[in-house]
């Protein structure tokens, strides 16, 4: 059981206790740990591939190494979860192993495809079953003698980075045309073959892209566009060296937090955030001012103000439904919640429910980062983990807790529109009270009074903002059926970016990222009803 280091696939090592692993929202994993040679023969170097493995389960089948499918019985209650890749290795040479995606677990039957042999080919019925808990390389090292002495035993503490780390080493000069997510990813993935870096092979088709034009840039803000122009969906090169984007909404933990059931060592700690609060928007447009306040009747010493500028909106009615749809975003107080565990299985990005009464938590979280300690037991690692109430900040979570470490969060810089202190927003029309509707049903402008009418447009320069991608905001509804939004580029007469569709009477918030076209374009937000002559309603900004 427990776990060991494995160094350019072929060197086991078991590491030093102490030793310490950090899984974050910024998708930069990293692993520290020592490694003691004692007659001084073994040095690890700067960019060698080192894996660790956290064993789980063990298992006295009798198998023979090799491709296809694999049958173990195993313990009852391991967190195992179908989908996700396994190791089987050999208890008495762990060099040799398989690995594989898990087809089922249930009771004390696992099920394993392995498609991935190390080692001799060779029957045993002794095995270790785990998973990868890091994959990188190690980028920094330094070595010195055992207990700082000056003795042929030597101690080398190495810090190192995942996979991930690639993408920061090339540098690209291409367009990638309309397509789907997946023919995005194919044209990016020829970039990491060099390093044995694979598409994933159940990579999603996702959503249809707009074309992107990647002009002298890193791979990493390559892979970022793509991801953003998803809808917030997050990239990878997993500890399997496996590309794949995905929206991390969907990934579900092993397990959830409730009262009593022992996955959490001890209390929780609750900690409300203020990251972008405001209860009263103050928007500056067309050389007047109007605000939206949601301290009405509160105490002066509760106002918290921000204000807007939006050049471009002209009139009192749409300045108050853009300082609405603001306020309507900086008013909710999320909770970070913060845990001990020594439960396996847990990997930021995924949905965990957690319901403790006694701290007034009972609500969806996202897993933002996971710190793992050696605490000196044999088989059990400390993790402690942060999770964002997901309620609030699902779209953008990477972004927010970028925020929370101090590394800020990008921001797209919309010239013309309006900006306040880290965020630049362009109102893209619509009201509370106005309704439009379509015979065809064809897409309309959210806020066009008659048919042929052109609805609010906006200029957005893309040489001015600085990027190409925006982050569309709609709160939107439909007396009956569906209600979808776009970006249309009107200059080109193409799409920029696509909503999800809202099926409800009242508003609901969707956001949704676009494809800017290189220069100067003009953009307005249109909406398609589900359903012929049936009223829908929108109010809409961009940042």
């Amino acid at each position: 059981m427990g776990y060991f280091l494995i160094i350019n696939n072929d060197t086991v090592i078991g590491p030093q206790p102490g030793f310490s692993l950090s899984a974050t929202a910024n998708g930069r994993d990293t692993l520290t740990a020592e490694i003691v040679s004692v007659d001084a023969s073994y040095r690890p170097a700067l960019d060698d591939e080192v894996i660790l493995v956290e064993n789980e389960g063990t298992s006295t089948t009798e198998l023979t190494m090799g491709m296809g499918s694999k049958t173990l019985t195993t313990q009852a209650g391991l967190h195992f979860m179908a989908g996700e890749r396994a190791r089987i290795a050999r208890t008495v040479a762990p060099t040799g192993w398989m690995e594989g995606k898990i087809t089922s677990y249930s009771g004390t039957t696992l099920v394993v495809l392995v498609d991935e042999v190390q080692g001799w080919i060779v029957t045993e019925s002794d095995w270790q079953i785990g998973r990868r808990i890091f994959g990188g390389l190690v980028m920094t090292l330094s070595e010195r003698g055992l207990g700082g002495y000056g003795v042929t035993p030597i101690t080398t503490s190495i810090e190192c980075q995942d996979f991930n780390t690639y993408a920061d080493r090339r540098v690209l000069n291409i367009t990638i045309p309309a397509g789907t997510l997946l023919a995005a990813l194919q044209a990016l993935d020829d970039y990491l073959t060099p390093y044995g870096v694979t598409l994933d092979p159940d990579q999603v088709t996702g959503p249809s892209l707009s074309s992107v034009r990647l002009f002298c840039t890193t791979l990493i803000e390559a892979l970022n566009s793509v991801a953003s122009l998803a809808g917030n969906w997050v990239w990878e090169v997993d500890y399997y060296k496996l590309l794949r984007v995905y929206d991390p909404t969907t990934r579900a933990a092993p397990f959830n937090i409730a009262a009593g059931d022992g996955h959490a060592i001890g209390d929780i700690t609750v900690t409300p955030t203020r990251t972008g609060y405001a209860n009263s928007v103050h928007v500056l447009y067309n050389h007047d001012l109007t605000r939206v306040n949601a301290n009405n009747g509160g105490p002066a010493s509760a106002l918290w103000e921000i204000l807007v500028r939006a050049p471009d909106v002209e009139d009192a009615a749409a300045a108050a439904d853009l300082a609405a749809a603001l306020l309507a975003e900086s008013l909710p107080v999320p909770k970070v919640v913060l845990y001990p565990t020594h439960d396996k299985g847990l990997a930021p990005g995924q949905i965990q429910t957690i319901n403790l009464p006694t701290r007034n938590v009972n609500n969806t979280f996202l897993i933002a980062e996971i710190v793992a300690v050696d605490v000196g037991f044999v088989d059990r690692l400390e993790r402690t983990v942060t999770a964002i109430e997901g309620s609030v900040y699902q779209p953008g979570w990477r972004d927010v807790y970028q925020q929370w470490g101090g590394g800020g969060a990008p921001t797209v810089v919309s010239g013309g529109g309006a900006s306040a202190a880290g965020r630049r927003v362009y109102f893209l029309g619509g009201s509370a009270i106005s309704w439009v509707q379509s015979s065809g049903p064809d897409w309309i402008p959210i806020d066009a009074d008659t048919g042929g009418d052109p609805g609010h447009q906006v200029t957005i320069d893309t040489v001015a903002i600085g990027g190409t991608t925006v982050t569309v905001t709609v709160r939107m509804r439909a007396r009956s059926g569906t209600v979808t939004a776009r970006l249309r580029n009107v200059s080109d007469g193409t799409t920029a970016g696509t909503s999800t569709a809202v099926n409800s009477t009242t508003f609901q918030t969707v956001t949704f990222s676009a494809a800017l076209t290189a220069g100067s374009k003009i953009y307005r937000l249109e909406l398609l009803p589900s359903l012929a002559n049936v009223d829908v309603n929108a109010i809409a900004h961009a940042e």
